[in-house]
């Protein structure tokens, strides 16, 4: 059965011909956003675009325009490098303060390209102006004859003039002699919603991947060919990598080369997730939890440059293996094969002050540390453990 996964705006020019497209979230059942903030609804169009099988092309190779709040221009859950052909549109929600400021202006010369959503001529965002590529102009908040003022007197900018929520055609033709070069709003078009299905994993095959993919010899090939026998997980790790906000220049068209682009232990890390979710029959917070243990076990191996620092994940992910699959923890051990250090690991037979696993659980009873840590180790644990908190809060908007 088809759902709503998002709505889409076109943006016109001043020849009527197509430019770009604004994006908005919509929920599975209904034509509202449904959402309680900007930082859910954003994350959520972002899973629904990446994860699913949409109906339809999204964005016809124009720009696409996506709302932001400045918790999401400070999370580095979902881009590492600047996406293609995408605008973020500051909302009006962000406050302007030197640590905003300085945000947008690092983004901006990393090559990420924004635009100021409904500016209101008055507000304190006109100090963003140097960073942004569109300004829009909300003409039905504002009078039109003070957008003309404000216009008369906007000299020596940068940025290209949006016009939106225009509703009859004499406001339409005012912004045009005003100098606006981009159009938005019902006049031209109401937003369109796009339609698509959610896609589960396989889960006859789960427990066979999770044993394989937790090989210490597995190899590309091997990776490939197992997250292959899923069609379905396969669909979705293509979605990911082919997602039209990361900046890969071609599309990849199988999973030996999704390896190769986003690397072996990456590509393990998410069918593991996959197909733990989809095997299981838990409360999706269990796995919010266990990806927050994950991440730190991760984050603190790599500071203390531990020796098997790149199992830390699959150690605090698989840790939680008895409650995901309601099955005692030695019993799934038998059937995983799993290096020997880390499955010491997971059964807590390692009291060294290298059993990140201890501390870290440690850590989430608020207990007291043993082996005790120095009182910088304390401080690195407690960062990289809101540090996933930060992430796992994002990454689970893609694993349901």
């Amino acid at each position: 059965m088809n759902i709503s996964m998002l709505a889409r705006q076109p943006i016109y020019n001043h020849d009527n011909q197509l430019f770009a497209f604004e994006l908005l979230y919509r929920s599975d059942d209904n034509q509202n956003a449904g959402v309680t903030n900007d930082f859910e609804a954003t994350s959520k169009l972002l899973a629904n675009l990446c994860m699913n099988s949409l109906d339809e092309e999204i964005s016809a190779n124009r720009p696409i325009f996506i709302n932001v709040d400045l918790a999401f221009l400070t999370s580095e859950s979902f881009f590492s490098a600047p996406p293609p052909n995408v605008v973020f549109e500051i909302l009006e929600t962000v406050e302007i303060s030197e640590f905003s400021i300085n945000c947008i202006r690092k983004l901006k010369q990393r090559g990420f390209t924004f635009a100021l959503d409904d500016f209101e001529l008055d507000g304190q965002h006109s100090k963003l102006f140097p960073y942004i590529s569109y300004l829009k102009i909300d003409v039905q908040a504002e009078s039109l004859d003070d957008v003309e003022q404000y216009l008369n007197h906007l000299n020596g900018h940068n940025f290209t003039l949006l016009a939106e929520k225009l509703e009859d055609e004499d406001c339409f033709n005012r912004c045009q002699q005003m100098g606006f070069e981009l159009f938005q709003g019902y006049y031209l078009e109401r937003p369109k919603i796009i339609t698509g299905n959610k896609v589960a994993a396989n889960k006859q095959v789960a427990l066979q991947l999770i044993s394989e993919l937790s090989r210490e010899d597995i190899d590309n090939d091997k990776i490939a060919e197992l997250i292959a026998t899923d069609p379905r997980l396969t669909f979705k790790l293509l979605k990911i990598v082919n997602c039209p906000l990361y900046p890969f220049k071609r599309e990849i068209q199988n999973i030996h080369e999704a390896v190769v682009m986003l690397g072996v232990d990456i590509i393990k890390q998410w069918a593991q997730i996959l197909t733990l979710v989809s095997e299981s029959e838990q409360p999706l917070e269990l796995f919010r939890t266990l990806l927050v243990r994950a991440k730190t076990c991760e984050l603190y191996s790599k500071s203390i440059k531990l020796t098997n620092a790149k199992d830390a994940f699959t150690v605090g992910l698989f840790s939680g293996l008895d409650a995901v699959l309601n099955t005692k923890l030695e019993t799934i051990l038998q059937e995983i094969q799993l290096a020997p250090h880390v499955k010491t690991a997971l059964l807590d037979n390692d009291n060294s002050e290298h059993n990140v696993l201890l501390l870290v659980k440690a850590y989430e009873k608020n207990i007291a540390l043993k082996p005790a840590l120095s009182q910088h180790q304390q401080e690195d644990l407690v960062k990289h453990y809101w540090q996933a908190v930060k992430w796992s809060d994002t990454i689970m908007t893609l694993i349901t």
